[in-house]
């Protein structure tokens, strides 16, 4: 009985240690510190931290195009003859998501168009640190995720139709080391990297340049974003209480990666980690995921439908009827697909779809485009958060088609 004590003492003291080596407690600590004491820490200390959370943002996007390659290639060729089913059921499903979301914006925004008033202020950009070095400048443009996921699409299609199959060895192999690399490396590192990026926003005064330009109407975008994400999660959690709130739980450290750093490829394998643990076949993750980051961003699609709308009232433009809006719907879906997941990167390609549908003039597509710069880490948590509930609805949806699939090929 004498033991039992020490015992005891021992099995505690090991478990507060684990909660210190924690990743999500270590990332918690980093945002309470930001918020305490990232205000009174040197210029060149926040410089430092930022610098070594760009340090692994740039070391991701180095090995994500060939994670992805990997993920992609080795779903599809597991699926064989269903992978080109696969695939367009998909790409159907991202074009009515973004639909959705659009429509929903659209929504939102005649319900609050004339109850609104909005501050005629100019925007300022906000400066963000400037980093001692930064790999990234050494990658080469073509070295995208984008071309990761043609690829391996391509290659994927290859080895589905029973080519090549001695290779699929050493893909499951290469996918193995990419896994430990981001479990047992990359993954120890996020506390750090939303450390630094935390400092550049609070460096970069983002918060108070939203709150100062835009405030009220970025809380009824806030709002609405969130209910809609409530929306998606209610749908895959099949309306289960429990089932939504351990959903969440498990994507939320990936939402938070994305507000930092501002980038959803930077995020990719976290969110791919986060989604494993919400899907009924993991694998599953690993090939949704990439496929949909740079096209299925459903924050982008609220934001920024929902502030050009905003933008058509502070200059005094009618609300768009619906004959001028569903050919910008139509038009603004299709351009999802041709968009690059960088910061800003979506918006110059969609301006001239404003420009020509809702008849923007250059001094509102610039507003346009300062709130999508300083709205981007809230944007970009969502279209995490959005990418990780759509991943488990499309998967039923899969299954089921899966179902259908297999009885017609029975009878």
């Amino acid at each position: 009985m004498q033991e039992n004590g020490p015992q005891r003492y021992r099995v505690f003291t090991l478990n507060k240690l684990k909660t210190l080596t924690n990743t999500t407690f270590q990332t918690i600590i980093a945002i309470c510190f930001v918020l305490l004491f990232g205000s009174h820490l040197p210029l060149s200390a926040s410089r430092g931290f930022y610098t070594f959370s760009l340090l692994i943002r740039d070391l991701l996007m180095y090995i994500l195009p060939v994670a992805v390659f990997a993920y992609i290639t080795s779903m599809l060729a597991g699926l064989k003859q269903q992978a080109f089913l696969l695939v367009g059921i998909l790409l159907i499903f991202e074009a009515l998501s973004n639909t959705l979301s659009i429509s929903y914006a659209y929504g939102v925004g005649f319900a609050v168009y004339n109850k609104i008033s909005l501050l005629n202020d100019s925007f300022q950009k906000a400066e963000s640190l400037l980093p001692y070095f930064s790999l990234g400048q050494f990658r080469p443009q073509f070295y995208t995720v984008d071309k990761g996921t043609f690829l391996g699409v391509l290659v994927g299609f290859f080895f589905a139709i029973g080519k090549g199959t001695s290779a699929m060895q050493v893909f499951h192999q290469f996918r193995k080391c990419i896994d430990m690399i981001f479990s047992k490396i990359l993954a120890k590192l996020i506390p750090m990297m939303v450390l630094g990026f935390l400092l550049n926003i609070q460096k970069s005064g983002l918060l108070s340049n939203l709150t100062k330009n835009y405030g009220f109407a970025f809380l009824i975008i806030l709002f609405g974003i969130v209910f809609y994400l409530l929306l998606l999660f209610s749908v895959a959690g099949s309306f289960r209480i429990h089932e939504i709130v351990r959903q969440i739980k498990n994507i939320w450290p990936a939402g938070l990666i994305a507000f930092t750093s501002s980038s959803s490829a930077a995020t990719m394998p976290f969110t791919i980690s986060a989604v494993e643990k919400n899907v009924k076949v993991p694998s599953f993750a690993g090939l949704i995921i990439p496929a949909t980051t740079n096209i299925q961003q459903i924050g982008d699609c609220i934001a920024n439908v929902f502030f050009g709308l905003l933008i058509l009232k502070q200059f005094d433009f009618p609300f768009p009827e619906m004959c001028a809006w569903l050919p910008f719907m139509v038009v603004y879906v299709l351009a999802r697909f041709t968009t690059a997941g960088m910061i800003g990167g979506a918006i110059f390609i969609l301006i001239p779809i404003y420009e020509k549908y809702l008849g923007f003039t250059p001094e509102m597509s610039s507003v346009l485009l300062a709130l999508n710069i300083l709205l981007d880490p809230f944007i970009t948590s969502s279209n995490v958060i959005a990418n990780g509930a759509l991943c488990v609805i499309f998967e039923k949806i899969w299954l089921k088609v899966q179902k259908v699939h297999a009885n017609l090929n029975y009878t």
